[in-house]
């Protein structure tokens, strides 16, 4: 080939003019590239399947955890409260729904015109302390021997925690012999050298009334009267009883003060902490004494007695509360009276499963026996006006609610009675009552189906109405029994729409 071949064979293949292609060569990339195009288009679907079964997954996963997560908000299971949750749960309940010794009815009711002889007079159930009547409650009366009351409830207090017992014998100083006592005062007879027991002391404060017995009760338990006294003033402070004080323990000073309010509210307490102490010693109608084995060693039974004090054999006495024989249902409480004060009594009344207690102060007389009649007829007035217009019956238990917690940390929570106790019922012949002629309240909740977080302990989350004869007695709050904490604003709207949907 001569160079001007060459040159122009060189000059032919320069990048602009490429040599030219033989059919072969032409038909490969032709069939290559078609083979890259049904390659790409296998890709693309691949991808296409790939992100829709992906989507599948993450959106049959969604549904999936929808599903937990809404089956376990609208399915609540509470868990048990710690300890600690139980006893902040405990101490909020006492503190906030604690109830007074005396209360008013939780509803309207209309107070009678009763036709008493007593100068204050006022009444309450004794389980619920609601005060059903009442006169002149506040007047500052002396209590006379309802102030061996207290006495007894200070010497139970003693026997309670153990620091005294009913069978231990009692060392009479001469103090508290009947020989010393004052003027006209009730006597159980006690004298030098007699052996007694504190359970008849009781005895002897309950049935005759002995001063004496007050007296022996004070210095065996606290040595001697004032510090005696001290004990009892102080526990009627710890009750909040402002206007009752005592200045010794038989009552007959004058300077010893109650009114009817506060004594009935220190009876209820009394037969609360012992209510033992009505069948041992305050529903006794009769107790004799001294007994053989009361009496000195130098003092035979029966033999002659020289001193209107010193007894030889047992006197009989009769219970100075003598509504035990007249008032249906009566077993206590104390009598009480001195010229300053006229005739008192403080009186308690079972019928069935229903007891009142009344107290009645500064009744008229002339004498005992006059002022005694007075006084019992109060207490009958009181007694059958209150049987015959009301009637104690227990709340029903209601189970703790569950609820849904919207938006909280938790999803669940309870609410939980805030109280039950007693309602005095307004008798009527349409009550529901049981086989056992109890009354039946009816109940109805009021509670929303779920709670948006934050909850507090104690929060008030529904109500509980208690009725009869479709007339609501009283509302109990439903309160939170445990905190509930928010978690944010995404899960509440999350939370409320589930809900929502739910009820739908």
């Amino acid at each position: 080939m001569s160079e001007n071949e060459k040159k122009t064979r060189k000059t032919q293949q320069t990048p602009d003019n490429p040599p030219k292609e033989s059919k072969k060569i032409k038909k490969a990339k032709k069939e290559l590239s078609s083979e890259e195009i049904l390659a790409k288009k296998i890709r693309r679907k691949i991808a296409v399947l790939v992100t829709a079964l992906l989507l599948l997954v993450l959106v049959s996963f969604t549904i999936a955890a929808y599903s937990v997560y809404s089956h376990r908000l609208t399915h609540p299971q509470v868990t048990p409260l710690s300890d600690e949750a139980q006893a902040k749960l405990n101490s909020y309940l006492t503190e906030k729904y604690s109830f007074g010794n005396l209360n008013p009815l939780p509803y309207k009711a209309e107070s009678p015109e009763l036709d008493l002889y007593a100068k204050a007079a006022i009444i309450c159930d004794v389980s619920n302390g609601c005060v059903l009547y009442e006169k002149n409650a506040d007047l500052i009366i002396p209590p006379a021997s309802l102030t061996k009351l207290a006495v007894m409830y200070v010497a139970e207090t003693d026997m309670a925690a153990g620091r005294a017992s009913e069978d231990d014998l009692v060392r009479l100083p001469q103090d508290c012999w009947a020989i010393n006592m004052p003027p006209d005062s009730s006597l159980m007879f006690l004298a030098e050298g007699q052996k007694v027991t504190l359970r008849e002391l009781m005895l002897g404060l309950a049935v005759p009334s002995g001063n004496d017995a007050a007296y022996a009760i004070a210095f065996y338990l606290s040595g001697g009267i004032e510090p005696y006294i001290r004990r009892m003033n102080a526990e009627m402070q710890k009750l909040g009883l402002q206007n009752t004080k005592f200045v010794e323990p038989s009552g007959y000073s004058d300077e010893n003060r109650t009114t009817a309010r506060e004594f009935l509210a220190f009876c209820r307490v009394y037969l609360r902490d012992y209510p033992e102490s009505l069948e041992k010693y305050h529903s006794v109608k009769e107790f004799a004494y001294p007994q053989k084995e009361n009496l000195p060693d130098w003092i035979k039974l029966g033999s002659p007695q020289t001193n209107p004090f010193i007894l030889t054999s047992p006197l009989l006495r009769k219970n100075t509360n003598k509504a035990l024989w007249s008032v249906e249902g009566a077993d206590g409480l104390k009598t009480g009276y001195i010229d300053e004060s006229g005739y008192n009594l403080a009186l308690t009344v079972k019928r069935e499963d229903t007891r009142f207690i009344s107290v009645t102060l500064g009744g008229p007389g002339s004498n005992s026996t006059e002022g005694s009649a007075y006084r019992t007829q109060d207490g009958q007035t009181l007694m059958d006006w209150a049987f015959s217009a009301y009637v104690s019956a227990q709340m029903p238990q209601i189970d703790p609610v569950t609820l849904i917690a919207a938006g909280g940390t938790s999803y669940e929570l309870q609410a939980i009675p805030a109280f039950n106790r007693t309602i005095t019922v307004p008798l009527s012949e349409t009550l529901t009552r049981n086989e056992e002629n109890k009354v039946i309240l009816d109940t109805s909740v009021r509670i929303p189906q779920y709670v948006e977080a934050p909850v507090s302990v104690g929060d008030i989350l529904g109500w509980i109405d208690y009725s009869a004869d479709g007339q609501i007695l009283e509302s109990v709050p439903l309160v939170a029994d445990r905190d509930i904490h928010p978690a944010n604003q995404l899960k509440l709207k999350l939370d409320n729409w589930i809900l929502t949907q739910k009820k739908d």
